[in-house]
């Protein structure tokens, strides 16, 4: 039991977690990660790398066949996006059974942002008590350029100071099914959701 038992994998290089790493994990093809919690990564660009901004807790980049299951992200910031997870240009990944409680992020996706991806499902997920900072980027959970399902998810509690405190959709396609959204919080719009997009995403038995 994966709760019973944690297993941490942890960004902190000092006791002080003063000093960490860009992202505790990062994904290549054919990755499948199942029962951790991951925590104190600090995405932040400090390198000649753009890429060290974005994903604090895993990065998923460019990379295809991806499975990532049983995972409590907590912790985690991203100077950039995805202060828990960021996928970017990934191709046929599979979030399951996952959940995202108290990452931060500055620029899009406290909890996770997805961005020009194809075939993404997240299901049977929590993100809550996620804090996005940057009163000018989108909130909780932000999809850009990409084609995603949404399924059997609880999305509460979470904080943005620009829009879409719990999802932020922009130029998206895809489902968002059998969710609950609730107690979410924008600056500006859109508390539970912000869709800003020419794709076709379908929103059905979400309370």
């Amino acid at each position: 039991d994966w709760t019973e038992f944690p297993t941490v994998l942890s960004g902190c290089n000092d006791a002080d977690c003063t000093e960490r790493v860009h992202h505790v994990v990062v994904a290549r093809d054919h990755s499948h990660l199942d029962g951790f919690f991951i925590t104190g990564g600090f995405a932040t660009d400090s390198t000649s790398s753009t890429l060290d901004d974005d994903g604090g807790g895993l990065f998923i980049y460019e990379t295809e066949d991806v499975v990532i299951r049983n995972t409590h992200f907590f912790g985690n910031r991203a100077d950039d996006s995805g202060g828990g997870l960021a996928i970017s240009g990934g191709e046929n990944v599979r979030i399951e059974d996952c959940v995202f409680t108290g990452n931060e992020g500055y620029a899009d996706g406290s909890a996770f942002d997805v961005s020009l991806s194809d075939d993404v499902v997240v299901r049977n997920f929590v993100a809550a008590g996620n804090y996005h900072e940057n009163e000018d980027r989108y909130g909780g959970i932000s999809v850009y350029g990409s084609s995603i399902t949404f399924e059997n998810g609880v999305v509460v509690g979470n904080e943005t100071d620009n829009v879409g405190g719990g999802f932020s959709l922009y130029t998206a396609s895809g489902n968002i099914t059998n969710c609950v959204v609730a107690d979410n919080q924008a600056g500006d719009d859109g508390g539970s959701f912000y869709i800003r997009t020419d794709g076709d995403p379908t929103i059905a038995n979400v309370v």
